[in-house]
């Protein structure tokens, strides 16, 4: 998608963790960083051709300490970043289904 809708619809996966259950995963946007690139060089200063680009790094522990050691992964693009909030989404909704039946 061009840049503008891109950088749109992240806006709006943003408003959409400020409002009910993605308060719960919002933690986990704000951990992303934006990033704007070409597909490849041979595109370069073709604005047309620019990607915009979501990148976070998860952290894991590492052996018995508290420390914590980064795992790159994989850029998403805004429909892989629309379709992982969608399932973000989903596991809160389903932890909280089980939570509610415990205490029933």
């Amino acid at each position: 998608p061009h840049v503008r809708d891109a950088l749109h619809r992240w806006q709006q996966l943003r408003l959409r963790a400020s409002r009910g259950d993605g308060r719960k995963v919002a933690h986990k946007l704000r951990k992303l960083t934006v990033s704007f690139m070409y597909p490849s060089y041979e595109y370069d200063s073709n604005q047309k051709m620019l990607e915009v680009r979501f990148h976070q790094e998860m952290t894991q522990r590492t052996g018995r300490s508290n420390a914590r050691s980064l795992r790159p992964q994989e850029d998403l693009c805004i429909e892989e970043l629309e379709e992982q909030f969608e399932t973000w989404l989903e596991e809160v909704r389903q932890a909280d289904d089980k939570r509610r039946a415990k205490l029933a």
